[in-house]
């Protein structure tokens, strides 16, 4: 039998987004990397990432999640950009049941 007791009073995930930067303009079909870091003094629950085209329909780009117990996780994901196109980026975790969202908007001409 295993008990894990956490000494944290945190319930919520720290979100870093590094790369991009919120209103960065790219020039297509350039590669976009999208790089956050997520972490929680006790530990994770789910890790997603969430890209969307804001063209109308929002097709989405990418729609990753992962599910590791872990205290830090990070994303390194890329995408090709479309010229005219603006993508919703949307980095999220779970951590005691509460989840925590950053949201941040590029385009590319």
């Amino acid at each position: 039998m295993m008990f894990l007791f956490s000494c944290s009073k945190d319930r919520y995930a720290s979100i870093n987004i590094s790369k991009p930067s919120n209103g960065e303009v790219f020039t297509a079909p350039e590669v976009i990397q999208v790089i956050a870091t997520l972490s929680d003094g006790d530990a994770l629950g789910c890790e997603r990432l969430t890209v969307t085209k804001q063209n109308g329909a929002n097709d989405t780009v990418i729609n990753f999640s992962d599910n590791q117990q872990i205290a830090s996780y990070t994303f390194n994901k890329n995408f090709v950009s479309e010229s005219n196109t603006t993508y919703k980026i949307i980095v999220s975790a779970c951590a005691e049941g509460v989840l925590t969202g950053d949201t941040i908007f590029v385009h590319a001409n």
